[in-house]
């Protein structure tokens, strides 16, 4: 288990408030890692806000491309550290990306 405090840290694209990171084995060899996030009232009213938001704009085909780039990506050591979910979310959603060759490009060029 990890914990940090991003009330202090305030890390970009993360919530504020207190995180644990819960590791069921070693994620990179196919275990579980489950996020327990803390926060205040209006935190916790903005990322659902944010959630539903991504949600309206789900489709199929999206949620397909979302799923088959990030079981390519969760192995590779530089996810979490140069790049996260959100990145292949804003990809997929906001610029159209469909696999991974495109997700790679996007990366490139969104450096």
């Amino acid at each position: 288990m990890s914990y940090r405090n991003e009330l202090i840290a305030k890390t970009k694209n993360l919530p504020t408030g207190l995180y644990w990171g819960v590791y069921l084995g070693n994620e990179r060899a196919d275990a579980w890692k489950i996020d327990i996030w803390a926060v205040n009232p209006s935190e916790c009213q903005r990322l659902i806000n944010f959630c539903s938001e991504i949600k309206k704009k789900l489709t199929p085909d999206f949620v397909f491309s979302i799923l088959n780039i990030k079981s390519l990506c969760w192995k590779d050591p530089e996810y979490r550290r140069s790049y996260g979910s959100m990145d292949i979310y804003n990809s997929v959603i906001e610029n159209n990306v469909k696999d991974i060759k495109g997700f790679r490009d996007y990366l490139k060029v969104s450096e």
